[in-house]
């Protein structure tokens, strides 16, 4: 009973550093740093902090309050700050001990700008070169090496690496203005800070809660429902006013089905001798279109009945013949 225990107890510690080992949270582990408060207000609002805590073997490149508030005085949309900092998100674990330690002195990075395949060629890549004196300096690929190695703020070995680097890596790939959504689109999105609305030529709706946010699949709750003019028109489309009453004396007559006979004179078929015998009560009604109808009513009655007579007969010659088998 001991032994089993002490299986269970080491199964759940290695389960527990397991999980701790896959798992962190960027916002979390920069709360303890107050001078980055804004950079990650902004991983939060752009959504990249869910990207970031979903990958593992990941370096978040952070800069502090003052560089943040140079980079949001531009006015960029949403939009364009999350192209931007996402070019600060190396798709590589970079330590301390890594950066002084790179092979051949120079590292290209793929960033998760890179991968979002808005970016041409390799803008999205990150030059990191170890320079003389101990310095490390970041740049896009193809770019000046404007941006320094400053310390590191977090570690988690092999998994997720947060450092500071000097300043915002300049990249006019990145800062590039997003396309406006296309007239073919529904609906308008629009971002106020922490509100975001939806927005058709009939309403506006705004987004109360995210219910999931994995990649590919994003759901929202929204408060009311939205109305696109393509599916919701503003009236309803009138319908055609109906024909004029025709006036007295000009209604048409409109075919009755017949009771019994037809009215006028009409040619029937010539009764066979066996409808004599079951009487008109099975023979077809006349239909309304005229005498075709009538023709070939009767005839598909006559087949019927003939048919019937032909198997009456067939019966009884059957009953003969077992009577006198047992006679």
């Amino acid at each position: 009973m001991a032994k089993k225990m002490s299986s269970i107890i080491i199964f759940n510690i290695l389960l527990l550093l397991t999980t701790q080992t896959h798992a962190h949270n960027v916002t979390r582990l920069l709360a303890n740093h107050p001078s980055f408060s804004s950079f990650s207000h902004y991983l939060t609002q752009t959504h990249l902090a869910d990207e970031i805590n979903r990958r593992t073997t990941i370096t978040v490149c952070a800069v502090d309050n003052a560089a943040m508030a140079a980079l949001t005085s531009k006015g960029y949309t949403i939009s364009t700050l999350k192209n931007i900092l996402s070019l600060h998100v190396l798709l590589d674990y970079f330590g301390t001990k890594k950066l002084h330690q790179i092979r051949d002195g120079s590292a290209l990075a793929a960033t998760m700008f890179q991968a979002t395949g808005a970016a041409p060629g390799t803008t999205g890549f990150v030059n990191i070169t170890d320079l003389r004196g101990g310095k490390v300096g970041f740049g896009p690929d193809g770019g000046d090496l404007s941006s320094f190695f400053v310390k590191s703020i977090e570690e988690v070995p092999y998994n997720i690496s947060i450092i500071q680097i000097s300043r915002v890596l300049p990249s006019e790939t990145a800062a590039a203005p997003t396309p406006a959504p296309a007239e073919m689109n529904l609906l308008t999105v629009q971002n106020d800070g922490e509100k975001v609305t939806l927005k058709t030529r009939i309403n506006t709706v705004k987004i109360v809660d995210t219910l999931i946010d994995e990649q590919p699949l994003a759901i929202y709750a929204t408060d009311k429902v939205l109305l696109p003019k393509e599916l919701f028109k503003a009236s309803a489309v009138e319908a055609p006013a109906p024909a004029p009453a025709p006036e007295d004396g000009d209604v048409a007559d409109s075919p009755k089905p017949a009771k019994g006979k037809g009215k006028g004179k009409k040619k029937k078929a010539a009764p066979s001798p066996d409808e004599s015998a079951f009487g008109d009560s099975d023979s077809p009604a006349e239909g309304p279109d005229g005498e075709a109808d009538d023709a070939t009513a009767d005839d598909a009655g006559a087949v019927r009945i003939i048919g019937g007579a032909k198997a009456g007969l067939m019966v009884s010659l059957l009953c003969l013949f077992a009577s006198s088998w047992l006679l």
